[in-house]
């Protein structure tokens, strides 16, 4: 048994020269009929019934993933929901409840707008960015797909500044391409109501409440995050919250230790962003499950797709 998990972020038809990395919709028609070719798609109901002993899944098994909540996703839904292709959507709920853009979308919007070496210079005059010795060879294998300026600049801004820096830094660039930033917020995020609609086709996960690197957090911190974020969807759609994604989703994101921090909640399983296919060894750690995305596969996504989803 072999389980493919692959993951998407924006759904839109703009093209961006950085920053945003949207996949359109024939593009992702094509990736799922190519997909469909060498795998069978699951729900998450398949593969709960499955770590539960219930049923076997058998052969290449294949699950189509979103992260971040992002209202255009409601369209990739309707486009799978067409093909009869089930999949999960993963939600982070500060966005929604507090109507704030996460920081790392903050980010995104910036560097669609700005170009890296404007970003960076910003952080060398205030942060000496310059001075700080990075992992080239990390910053590879987490930010695959950006250029050398840009790793440097993301990982910064996610894992060296303090939440104090990195949002003060953020939402005063922000706030020159994007004034208000609470319309900005409910024209970018998904609403209750399409909460509702995911969860009644069991195609909602949790993706945390503030979307930060739980590895960077105090356990107790990291605990609660977890547990408002599923409190929260369960009460917006009156269903049970039964999977997670971990927010960045590499190796300095995720950790075993968080398995525990899911303990009384509903949590059966959580996504990482390591990459590999999950046999059914794999399937023993179901709180660390591999995911990759469609550029990770070639043997599958053949080079023709040009678009690169953003991982960040």
């Amino acid at each position: 048994m072999n389980l493919l998990i692959v993951n998407y972020h924006y759904f839109r038809e703009e093209a961006y020269p950085s920053g945003i990395y949207p996949i359109n919709k024939n593009t992702f028609i094509k990736q799922l009929e190519i997909l469909a070719g060498k795998y069978s798609f699951i729900s998450q109901g398949d593969l709960l019934a499955h770590l539960n002993g219930y049923t076997l899944l058998e052969s290449n098994n294949c699950l189509i993933t979103f992260d971040d909540g992002l209202k255009e996703q409601m369209s990739a839904f309707d486009v799978m929901r067409d093909m009869g292709i089930p999949g999960i959507f993963y939600v982070p709920t500060d966005p929604i409840e507090q109507k704030q853009v996460l920081d790392v979308h903050k980010l995104h919007y910036i560097r669609a707008n700005r170009d890296d070496k404007f970003l960076y210079d910003l952080l060398d005059d205030q942060f000496q960015i310059s001075g700080f010795r990075f992992n080239d060879d990390a910053l590879a294998v987490q930010y695959r797909y950006d250029e050398p300026l840009a790793r440097k600049v993301k990982y910064f801004l996610n894992f060296e500044l303090n939440e104090i820096q990195k949002k003060s830094f953020l939402t005063s660039a922000f706030k020159e391409l994007a004034p208000n930033e609470s319309v900005f917020s409910q024209s970018l995020y998904m609403d209750k109501s399409d909460l509702k609609r995911l969860a009644d086709a069991d195609a909602l996960g949790s993706h945390g409440a503030s979307h930060r690197p739980l590895t960077k957090l105090e356990f107790a911190e990291a605990s609660a995050d977890i547990r408002h974020s599923v409190e929260q969807l369960e009460s917006w759609t009156g269903h049970p919250i039964r999977s997670f994604a971990y927010p960045f989703g590499g190796t300095t994101a995720v950790s075993p230790a968080l398995e525990t921090a899911f303990t009384g909640t509903s949590i059966a399983f959580a996504l990482t962003m390591l990459r590999g296919i999950n046999s059914q060894e794999n399937l023993k750690e179901p709180y660390l499950l591999k995911r990759v995305d469609t550029n990770d596969v070639p043997e599958v996504i053949p080079t023709l797709i040009s678009q690169k989803i953003n991982l960040m």
